[in-house]
């Protein structure tokens, strides 16, 4: 009789969703149908409307943080997948910052032109007010600190092999250079023609090209700078929008 009375909501042309349960005592109506009275245990759950957050698609880059002087931004893409950033606007109740163009890879002998900024799985943005240290916008990498300690303190170190050769006074100063320090003009140890050409190859150059093949060379965060100061200092509402004008996240501090 169950199954006469299916057929016959069927002919009638009604266009809505029938759930049926295989022992055909639980029978769930979607919106429009009543719906069955009781608790029995094999009841489905809720139905959700069309919009709730099942339904929303995650935005491709998110805000993580926000204060006056300081945003920041995580992409939310797929592996292998890259989003281009740049033109993308931030907006707080008092004015705006368009995401500027970065540079990927700073290397030692370019002018370094910025390029739009393509955003990959796992990667994030930090925006300052304040000046770049380098005059860039840029992503990190392992030898950066060597130009400015500010962009990183953990560049490669040597290997012991790679000294060994050396006096035991030329090893040691080595091993003090830790946190991407560079040697002074005139540094407290006795130097021969070999320790001196060495401590002339500690600098950014020679990092970059000794370690740019590295799996691990480029960072997974980019820095802005020179964002203009529009957040209000107690509380406020920042908006990130695409370059389409599109609403894609929102920060409320």
């Amino acid at each position: 009789m169950k199954t006469f009375l299916l057929l016959i909501v069927i002919s009638f042309g009604l266009v809505t969703l029938i759930y049926i349960y295989e022992n055909f005592d639980q029978i769930l109506f979607a919106p429009g149908l009543p719906a069955p009275t009781g608790n029995g245990a094999g009841a489905s759950p809720e139905i959700q409307p069309l919009g709730t957050r099942d339904s929303v698609v995650r935005p491709p880059v998110t805000i993580n943080s926000a204060r006056p002087r300081q945003i920041g931004l995580t992409s939310q893409v797929q592996a292998g997948e890259k989003i281009n950033l740049t033109g993308w606007r931030l907006q707080g109740n008092h004015g705006a910052y368009f995401i500027p163009p970065a540079v990927d890879v700073f290397e030692p002998e370019s002018q370094n032109e910025p390029q739009d900024l393509y955003l990959g799985a796992g990667e994030r943005v930090n925006i300052y007010s304040g000046p770049a240290p380098l005059s860039r916008n840029l992503r990190l990498n392992v030898c950066l600190g060597y130009l400015d300690q500010s962009l990183a303190q953990n560049c490669p170190f040597f290997q012991r092999q790679e000294i060994q050769h050396l006096a035991g006074g030329c090893q040691n100063f080595i091993i003090s250079l830790t946190g991407c320090r560079l040697p002074p003009p005139n540094p407290a140890v006795a130097l021969n023609d070999a320790c001196a050409q060495f401590l002339n190859q500690i600098n950014y150059k020679s990092c970059f090209y000794k370690h740019r093949p590295d799996d691990n060379f480029l960072s997974r965060e980019w820095r802005l700078w020179e964002m203009a100061e529009f957040l209000d200092e107690l509380h406020d509402v920042v908006r990130l929008y695409d370059r389409e004008g599109k609403l894609a996240d929102e920060y409320v501090y």
